[in-house]
């Protein structure tokens, strides 16, 4: 491949997904990381990528990178898994014996039930990852949401979901995005980002959790304002530009 077709392939892979590892890009193109990195180097010296730790994403443009494919869920589980998990093991360690909490769709979200406290807790999901995962967790009070079931995302969804909520009080509420750009939450339609919408709204505190690719995102519906959200969880690849904007709308923590 020359190296003109290998940068477009690179563009394209990280334009797909808003951002792409060093690793993540190495076995798509069948190249060396070595290739890969000095590759990086040259296209963010152009101003088309931004490098970050192990890594690189697409520059943020005024309006946000905009996200041009929806990925299943299967293909979601297999993007930025360490980044997920150290957001998500950060998210659980403010769970405490006797909560409420609300677990929305997101693979983000979903690694929180490997890190949840052995204490008695009940669940309310709208996942159904997160309801197997946790059905034969003893000291669980586990709770379907109810709603439409979604096989490309494995989530309930829905005005029957969002009815079921609005007769509920959560202790805390946590949540996934395909996108955060400026004070916006993004989803991917209404129909979604209306049920979590009713989520962190029938819950006394609100969490972010998600990895760091979805800063400069945007996708089809704004459900949330990040300066109605107590805090977001998220890994430690982010800028320090990234953190600062964040950090002013709502508290920021990494893992």
């Amino acid at each position: 491949m020359l190296k003109v077709e290998r940068h477009q392939a690179l563009l394209e892979l990280c334009a797909e997904h808003g951002s792409a590892s060093v690793k993540e890009i190495s076995d798509a193109l069948g190249v060396s990381e070595m290739t890969v990195r000095r590759d990086l180097s040259e296209l963010a010296n152009m101003g088309k990528l931004v490098r970050v730790h192990g890594g690189a994403r697409m520059p943020s443009s005024a309006h946000g990178t905009k996200l041009t494919h929806a990925l299943t869920h299967v293909e979601k589980m297999q993007e930025h898994i360490d980044e997920k998990r150290a957001a998500a093991r950060q998210a659980a360690l403010i769970i405490q014996p006797g909560d409420t909490v609300f677990l929305g769709g997101g693979t983000s979200v979903e690694f929180m039930v490997d890190f949840l406290p052995d204490g008695p807790i009940r669940v309310i999901t709208c996942s159904m990852p997160v309801f197997t995962a946790l059905a034969d967790r003893d000291n669980i009070e586990l709770y379907l949401s109810g709603g439409i079931y979604r096989r490309r995302t494995n989530i309930l969804r829905g005005l029957p979901g969002e009815r079921a909520l609005q007769s509920i009080v959560c202790d805390k509420a946590f949540i996934g995005a395909t996108g955060i750009f400026h004070n916006e939450v993004f989803g991917t339609d209404t129909e979604v980002g209306s049920f979590l919408q009713t989520a962190f709204n029938r819950s006394t505190e609100r969490y972010l959790v998600a990895d760091s690719s979805k800063i400069g995102q945007r996708d089809f519906f704004s459900f949330y304002s990040i300066d109605d959200v107590d805090a977001i969880f998220i890994d430690s690849n982010i800028t320090d530009e990234q953190y600062r904007q964040l950090s002013e709308h709502t508290r920021v923590i990494c893992g």
